[in-house]
C-alpha cells in the first residue's frame, strides 16, 4: 500500500509538474559535485507547497558525516539550505532557508563559532538557466571563500585535507 507522500509524488510525476524542477535539481547537483567532489548534496521534489511545486536541498563540504560533531550534516561548516518553488512553466523561484561559513571567533571572543556570510541572493522569478547559472557562480564563490578561508574554518583540524582540495 502506498503512502500519501508516494501518491501525491506519482500525481505531480504523471501530470508532468515535476520535470522541469527533477532536471534543474540534476543540473545543480552536477555543479555542486563539480566543485565540491567529496562534498554531500540531499534533495527532496514533489512538495506542494503555497500552490506551487517545490524542491528543497541541503548541501555541505565534509562528505563523511563520522567527521562531523555528532554526525549530523548541519554540523558541516559550510551547511546550507535551499527552497526552489515553481511558479509556473519555466518560471522559479529560489530561497535561501540557511547559509554561512563557520569559521574561529575573533581572539578574544566569548564566541564558539563566527559565520561568514556567503552571499546567495534570492531569485523572485527567473527561467531554469538563470537558476542553475545563479548556483553553479554560488557553487564557485563558495569554494574561493572556503580555500580563502581554509585555516579559520571552525574545527578545521577534524576534517580530511581531500575535503578543501
Amino acid at each position: 500500500m502506498k503512502t500519501f507522500k508516494e501518491i501525491r509524488i506519482d500525481i505531480l510525476e504523471s501530470t508532468g509538474e515535476l520535470d522541469e524542477l527533477m532536471a534543474i535539481n540534476k543540473e545543480i547537483e552536477v555543479a555542486f559535485n563539480k566543485e565540491f567532489p567529496q562534498g554531500w548534496i540531499a534533495m527532496s521534489v514533489g512538495k506542494k507547497t503555497f500552490g506551487s511545486v517545490a524542491s528543497s536541498f541541503k548541501m555541505g563540504i565534509i562528505g563523511d558525516n563520522n567527521q562531523l560533531t555528532g554526525g549530523y550534516g548541519i554540523n558541516d561548516p559550510a551547511h546550507h539550505g535551499f527552497m526552489i518553488f515553481q511558479r509556473g512553466p519555466d518560471d522559479f523561484e529560489v530561497r535561501n532557508s540557511i547559509s554561512g561559513l563557520s569559521v574561529n571567533p575573533p581572539e578574544g571572543s566569548y564566541l564558539v563559532m563566527k559565520h561568514m556570510k556567503t552571499g546567495f541572493r534570492q531569485i523572485k522569478s527567473g527561467n531554469s538557466k538563470k537558476v542553475t547559472k545563479a548556483f553553479s557562480t554560488f557553487f564557485k564563490k563558495l569554494k574561493g571563500l572556503v580555500k580563502a578561508n581554509e585555516a579559520e574554518i571552525y574545527q578545521r583540524d577534524k576534517y580530511d585535507d581531500k575535503y578543501f582540495k
